[in-house]
């Protein structure tokens, strides 16, 4: 029976451990995807196609074709960083390397910070997927999300659930103060917070009043109007909210 020398046996311990950490780095969510333009794919063997408001993790390799654009924010750090193509993007703990040129990239076109923090950047891709699975939802069941009237909503909270829809508008208020022209992130985080306290119309009304003035390109906002307002239509249509909750057309 073979057996290892103490020295060998400590090597290959370290080189077990070195890789299993290798493993754990490259697993690390490092942020998310605000804004996509053109054809934009990652991953080494298999390309696939990257989408709105998608996670990133330490490791990953974006491909971005000629004129596609992609705005990437880092959990860390809030550092927004905006690519435009043809380039390759590497993703380290708190930024993107052009694989070719490394740190001094034509092809990064700003660097700027994001408002938006910690936990709530980390709410948004969930809001994003919850958000269009309630717009699914809705769209087959005619409207049956429960959705309360915009800024009317005194009677249907209590004290401590008013209080917390008051901070949300406070902090994004804040937050929309101080951001970039084109950062959605405030307008994210609030319609995310929003959402659990069903409050449709105004999601719909920052979606149309700041989201999409900063970003009208944003073919996935563009879609999330969309999908609410068939729900708001549909609302109105059964009458349940009255016509406050009507969409202009």
């Amino acid at each position: 029976m073979m057996r290892f020398k103490p020295k060998s046996f400590t090597a290959i311990l370290i080189f077990v451990v070195v890789l299993l950490y290798s493993g754990l780095v490259s697993a690390k969510e490092a942020g998310i995807i605000m804004k996509i333009k053109g054809n934009i794919f990652y991953g080494d063997q298999q390309k696939k196609r990257v989408k709105p408001f998608m996670k990133f993790k330490v490791g990953d390799l974006f491909l971005l074709e000629k004129d596609a654009q992609m705005q990437l924010v880092f959990y860390d750090n809030s550092r927004m960083e905006k690519w435009k193509g043809v380039v390759e993007v590497a993703i380290d703990e708190s930024r993107g390397v052009d694989t070719a040129a490394g740190q001094k990239s034509v092809n990064l076109v700003s660097v700027s910070s994001s408002q938006v923090t910690g936990q709530g950047l980390r709410k948004i891709p969930d809001f994003y997927k919850k958000i269009n699975t309630e717009i699914a939802g809705a769209a087959v069941s005619r409207g049956k999300l429960k959705c309360k009237l915009y800024k009317k909503e005194a009677g249907d909270f209590n004290a401590i659930e008013r209080h917390g829809i008051d901070k949300i508008r406070g902090k994004y208020d804040a937050l929309r103060s101080t951001s970039e022209p084109d950062d959605i992130t405030p307008e994210m985080y609030a319609m995310g917070e929003l959402l659990e306290y069903h409050l449709c119309q105004e999601i719909y009304s920052i979606l149309i009043a700041s989201a999409l003035k900063k970003q009208p390109d944003n073919s996935a906002l563009t879609e999330m109007k969309e999908g609410l307002e068939v729900i708001l239509k549909n609302n109105c249509a059964n009458k349940q909210h009255g016509k406050a909750f009507c969409v202009k057309e």
